[in-house]
C-alpha cells in the first residue's frame, strides 16, 4: 500500500525518485469511506482523473483568452492532450457504460455513496476501474470487497485491457488468473526481485532461489 501511494505521488519517498516515464498513473481507491458524501458521478469523475483534466483544460482556456502568450499556449496544448486522453467529453457515456458493466444499471449517478449498500459501493469502485484511462492503473487489494461475480468481471477486464496494472493482492486465485509478472519486495530491504512469470511459476522459481 505504501509503495503504491509513493508511485501515485500521495507519499514522498524517504530516498530516491519516482520516474513514470511520461505515462499517466492512477491509484484506484477501494476503501470508499472518505467518499461517502460524493455522488456516484463525482466519485468516478475524480478517481479516474477526469475531473482534474477537465478543470485544467477549463483554466487553460480562460488563461489564453486573457493572455495568449507562448507559455500559456503551451500550457493549453498540454491541457488539451490530457483532456483528450482522459476522454473528458465522453465521460457521461463512459460512466453509464461502466456502471452497466459493473451491474449497477439501477443505481442513480446522483446518489451519494454513503446511501449505497456495501456491495453497491464495491461495484462502484469496480466501475471506476472500468472507466479509467490511466496508462498504468494501481490496484490495492481490489478483490477484498467484491463478490465472486465482481471478481470475475475484474479478472476479465484486467486480462483483456491494453493498459498496465500494478496490483497488490493476497488473493492467490486472482493473481493466478491475471498476473504475468511478479515483483517481490525483499524482506532485508535490499531491493526487489522480478519474475516474468505467472503466480504458480513464480512460487516455484522463488523456492528454487531460496535454496540456491
Amino acid at each position: 500500500t505504501t509503495l503504491l501511494k509513493i508511485i501515485n505521488g500521495d507519499i514522498s519517498p524517504t530516498s530516491g525518485t519516482v520516474d513514470t516515464a511520461g505515462t499517466t498513473v492512477g491509484l484506484m481507491p477501494q476503501d470508499l469511506h472518505d467518499y461517502y458524501d460524493y455522488t456516484v458521478r463525482d466519485f468516478v469523475e475524480e478517481s479516474t482523473g477526469v475531473k482534474s483534466a477537465r478543470e485544467q483544460f477549463d483554466n487553460a482556456c480562460k488563461t489564453i483568452e486573457r493572455d495568449p502568450s507562448e507559455h500559456n499556449m503551451r500550457t493549453y496544448g498540454k491541457a488539451l492532450e490530457s483532456y483528450d486522453k482522459f476522454d473528458v467529453a465522453s465521460f457521461d457515456a463512459t460512466l453509464k457504460k461502466s456502471l452497466a458493466r459493473a451491474g449497477l444499471e439501477a443505481v442513480a449517478i446522483e446518489q451519494n455513496l454513503g446511501t449505497l449498500s456495501g456491495g453497491e459501493r464495491a461495484r462502484t469502485a469496480l466501475a471506476a476501474i472500468f472507466a479509467s484511462r490511466y496508462d498504468t492503473v494501481l490496484l490495492d487489494e481490489p478483490t477484498n470487497n467484491l463478490d465472486q461475480k465482481g471478481v470475475e468481471l475484474l479478472e476479465n477486464f484486467v486480462t483483456n485491457s491494453k493498459n498496465a496494472f500494478l496490483i497488490v493482492s493476497h488473493d492467490r486465485r486472482f493473481l493466478r488468473n491475471v498476473a504475468d509478472r511478479m515483483i517481490e519486495l525483499l524482506a532485508d530491504g535490499s531491493g526487489v526481485r522480478q519474475y516474468d512469470l505467472g503466480y504458480d511459476e513464480y512460487m516455484a522459481a522463488r523456492e528454487k532461489d531460496k535454496r540456491a
